[in-house]
């Protein structure tokens, strides 16, 4: 569902995030003009479509989404988790095209960033073009993590690795890092790291076996951080 944004880019409880730091209040006021519009998201509804033309790029304001890539044999694959604070459709930025689909976890919002606008104040604004570079430099980075990943056949390396940038990338955002709720399924965690759902749920058991977490349903507590650290390649 399509909404005007109400509140300024400077009053944004996500603004730490989404924005450069230093700006001016002038600039911040320019960059606030570029989100004109949020969209707002029920659990699976889809931010966007693979092979869709692009439209805009987006910032999760709250909530949380899935990337997909669809095969020709109609095969759904995980590529990617966000989180609030994420910038999502960057990796259509090559052809104009989205590489991916973007689905919803759970209730979400974004704010719709018209590409061509936010790369016209780029030029105007130095930082917000660094800013753009470093989203992309992130997400090489991750995207190289999980190549890295899908190759490593030690399902508890895999499983500690993934737990452990869920746990960072929440503490970075401010959040519990040490105790949150999985908004992913077992069959979406497999996915994302190559494996077999009876894999992940037996992995699971190890772990807390080992008495490195707990999890009850997808309610998910570290209680060694130090011991999951040294499973985690």
């Amino acid at each position: 569902m399509l909404m005007n944004a109400k509140s300024n880019c400077s009053t944004c409880v996500m603004g730490q995030f989404c924005l450069p730091h230093a700006l001016t209040n002038e600039e911040l006021d320019r960059v606030g003009e570029l989100v004109k519009n949020r969209t707002k998201l029920k659990k699976n509804d889809r931010l966007y479509q693979h092979g869709e033309k692009m439209s805009a790029i987006y910032n999760i304001r709250f909530g949380s989404l899935k990337s997909e890539y669809s095969t020709e044999d109609g095969q759904r694959q995980v590529v990617g988790f966000h989180l609030p604070g994420d910038m999502v459709g960057l990796d259509s930025l090559d052809n104009n095209i989205y590489q991916t689909t973007a689905i919803a976890m759970e209730d979400s919002e974004a704010c719709i960033i018209k590409f061509d606008e936010f790369e016209s104040l780029s030029h105007q604004i130095p930082s917000m073009a660094k800013h753009l570079q470093r989203n992309l430099s992130r997400e090489i980075g991750k995207a190289y993590h999980h190549v890295l990943s899908l190759g490593n056949d030690k399902a508890q390396e895999k499983l500690a690795y993934f737990i452990l940038d869920l746990s960072d990338r929440k503490s970075f955002r401010g959040s519990n890092g040490l105790e949150f709720e999985l908004k992913m399924g077992r069959d979406e965690i497999a996915s994302f790291l190559g494996m077999e759902i009876e894999t992940v749920s037996r992995t699971l058991t190890k772990l807390i076996k080992a008495e490195l977490i707990e999890v009850s349903y997808r309610h998910l507590k570290i209680i060694n951080m130090s011991g999951l650290r040294t499973l985690s390649p």
